[in-house]
């Protein structure tokens, strides 16, 4: 199954099941989602820059959703 497509699954959780700990659920989905897309590219990418700049893109993602994460477990930024 594709990224794309387990990233449209997540939203469709989101939208079921708006608690707390869904939220969390999805926020930890995705980061696994991005990360295992990111594994695949470190060894289909043969292009250095287009790896680095996934490399950022998916780290801001990271932060992102840990935020997300955080937040819905009740702590503040």
């Amino acid at each position: 199954m594709s990224t794309k497509r387990k990233a449209t699954d997540c939203e469709s959780v989101a939208t079921k099941h708006p608690s707390k700990s869904a939220i969390v659920i999805i926020a930890i989905r995705a980061v696994f989602a991005r990360a295992r897309a990111l594994f695949n590219a470190l060894f289909t990418t043969v292009n250095r820059h287009a790896l680095e700049g996934l490399v950022f893109i998916y780290g801001l993602q990271f932060g992102m959703l840990l935020a997300l994460a955080l937040t819905a477990l009740g702590g503040s930024l």
